[in-house]
């Protein structure tokens, strides 16, 4: 008995002193638990022409944000994701906006000039639930959780003699995403969902 209490003991000092060199567990209600790197795909939630892609960054302090590609009914959209998680419930609030863009091409004193000019516009919002991995309570280098959710896109169009935008489609969504890491490679400034693709580096 002595000597499997002695073994006992032996095992819980030696993880004791892992955890020690490796900074300590990280506690699911802790900013440090969800922060990192994040991606995945948008996927129609009714079989159809569209199909899409994430990146979002979660940092220490502040909005999560990132990117996305959208292919809708045979228009490329690309924008912004914009929202927050919560460490405690594990949820993910997120505004998302993108625009298609259309290339034209002109002449003007002599010389060949390219304009991009903006087509429509999707937005709407994004749910999602983080679900820890089996890999989360085995390492701390990335990939801890599964990002599984739902989100709704709203489609508008520019008239081309101007005026106000015309309502679309509707694309309901499914999120499926991943942890990729648990370091932020960018984070996205909001003046994306206005049009200025501008981005920060952060941690």
């Amino acid at each position: 008995m002595k000597k499997v209490l002695s073994l006992l003991v032996a095992f819980v000092f030696l993880q004791v002193q892992s955890w020690a060199l490796s900074g300590g567990p990280v506690y699911a209600g802790t900013t440090a638990a969800v922060k990192g790197t994040y991606a995945g795909s948008l996927v129609p939630a009714i079989a159809g022409n569209s199909l899409g892609i994430f990146s979002i960054g979660v940092p220490s302090t502040g909005l999560a944000s990132g990117v996305f590609a959208m292919f809708i009914s045979g228009g490329a959209f690309y924008g912004s994701i914009v929202g927050i998680i919560d460490p405690d419930k594990l949820t993910l609030n997120a505004l998302a906006q993108a625009q298609e863009n259309a290339v034209r091409t002109l002449f003007a004193n002599g010389q060949l000039q390219i304009l991009t000019i903006p087509v429509a516009l999707a937005s709407g919002s994004i749910q999602a639930k983080l679900i820890p991995t089996k890999q989360q309570f085995a390492s701390q280098s990335g990939g801890g959780y599964r990002l599984t959710g739902s989100g709704e896109l709203q489609t508008s169009s520019f008239p081309a003699g101007g005026g106000a935008p015309v309502p679309g489609v509707t694309v309901a969504i499914t999120v499926d995403g991943f942890q990729q890491s648990t370091t932020v490679d960018s984070t996205i400034n909001l003046s994306t969902l206005t049009g200025t693709q501008s981005s920060t580096t952060g941690g």
